[in-house]
Formats: structure tokens, sequence, C-alpha cells
């Protein structure tokens, strides 16, 4: 699974940055339409911090940290994203570290070598996330702080009934396993991404299992206002947005 995405990533990397134009000014938790950082203020004074931006596409949150002071280190299981996040940098003058892998397995970095890790909008691709909070506890050190968005269950278990139905996934809010689907559904040839669904407690009993203690939770709230700007969203996914959370941001900090 993490290889067929990897191989789309590659494909999709130079389509999604052409059409989907997050700013690298701010952290980006969902699209442009919700909450970003600016508003929720959860990472606090990043300067001088060594941040782990895992999942993070084209680097666009970590060019945003390293703006703010920090030394980024950007992971992707995509050469391509990772390459287009250089031209970035180098374009905002900033130094960050681009580093292909997937963030199941972080043995490229030494214990303790963090002191923030940030996910945005990428635990869905993954297939085992307790292997990811355990490779995290293990990269950041004793009171780090780990703060990451992921996909509404709830949402996703709506969505499956009422807005891809041709899909035919469960509609079932406990359904644990794949989904696959396409960018452009109309294009039958167009590139089929794997993500994976799962329960809320999975995230959050993950997390707590990894080591790491719970501070808050934040449901994004459609700000309508923010929606002429957004790229993401498509018009069946609006209506919803309008009615209940399409994603969640996790913020915990490693025990010790």
């Amino acid at each position: 699974m993490a290889e067929q995405n990897r191989r789309v990533w590659d494909w999709h990397a130079a389509r999604y940055q052409a059409t989907h134009l997050h700013a690298r000014d701010t952290i980006y938790y969902w699209s442009e339409a919700f909450p970003n950082e600016n508003d929720l203020q959860l990472l606090g004074n990043v300067a001088g911090l060594r941040v782990l931006d895992l999942g993070s596409g084209a680097g666009q949150s970590g060019i945003a940290l390293a703006k703010r002071g920090a030394l980024v280190t950007c992971v992707d299981i995509s050469q391509s994203q990772l390459d287009i996040g250089q031209q970035y940098a180098a374009e905002d003058g900033v130094e960050v570290q681009f580093v292909q892998g997937d963030m199941q397995d972080l043995a490229m970095f030494h214990a303790q070598s963090f002191d923030l890790v940030v996910s945005c909008a990428a635990l869905s691709y993954v297939e085992d996330e307790r292997k990811v909070f355990q490779e995290v506890a293990r990269v950041i050190v004793p009171g780090g702080k780990f703060v990451a968005s992921v996909d509404e269950a709830f949402w996703l278990a709506i969505g499956a009934k009422y807005i891809w139905p041709k899909a035919r996934e469960s509609p079932a809010y406990f359904y644990r396993g794949p989904i696959e689907w396409r960018w452009e559904e109309s294009d039958p040839k167009d590139y089929r991404f794997v993500m994976f669904r799962r329960p809320l407690q999975d995230y959050v009993n993950g997390l707590i299992d990894a080591g790491f203690l719970l501070d808050h939770m934040v449901e994004l709230e459609l700000i309508k206002e923010r929606l002429p700007q957004d790229t993401f969203l498509a018009p069946p996914e609006i209506e919803f947005a309008h009615l209940y959370p399409l994603a969640l941001v996790l913020v915990s900090h490693r025990k010790g």
C-alpha cells in the first residue's frame, strides 16, 4: 500500500501543486477554508526548535515553520513532492532538510532528535498509525509536542453513504481498512490513491499507548468567508462541511 501511494504521489505531485495553492506563511491543518495555525496558535513559539514535519508533501508547513525560526526536517514518501519543496524553500530563502521516507519507519533519525513533530492531513495514508506514533515517541524529546490533523471518522462514514456511494465503501463508523479513490473520479484511468479509515478511538488510544498525553482536540469548523480561497473542497463536500466537521487536530505531548 505504501509503495502504491509513493508511486501515485510521485505521478500526481506536479498536478497537485499546480492546483492546490497552500500559502507558505502558516500551517494549514486542512484546506484553506478551515482554521490554520494563525487562528489556533497550537504550536507556540517554534524559534530554535528542531521540528519534524511528517507527510510533509512539498513542505509548505515546514517552510512556514522555518520562517518562524525553526530548524525543520520534512519527511514524505514522495520524492517528487520533496523536489518541489526544495524549489519552494529556495524561492522563500529558508533552509529546510527534505528526506524521502515512510513515516512508519523513522530509522534514519536518532532517538530524541526533535523537539516538536507536526503532521497535517497525512495519517490517513498510513496503514498502521500505531507504528507512526511509536516512531514519533522515539524521535521526540520527553515533553515534546506532537500535533497532528486527521480525517474525521464520522465524516468519512457519512461520505461513504451519501457522497461516494459508487465507491461501495462501508458506511459504518467503525470500519477499519483501506479505501481507494481517484483524484478525478470521472476519469477511470486517473491515479488510484489508498487511504485508511479508522475510528477516532484508534488515534487516541494509539497515542496513549505510545506514551503520549492528549492535551487538546480541535474539531475544525468551516470558515464560510474563506470558501472562495479554498482549492480543495468539491461542491458536495462543501455542503456537508456546513453541517459536520471534516477534520480534527490532536495535540499531545510525550510523557517524561
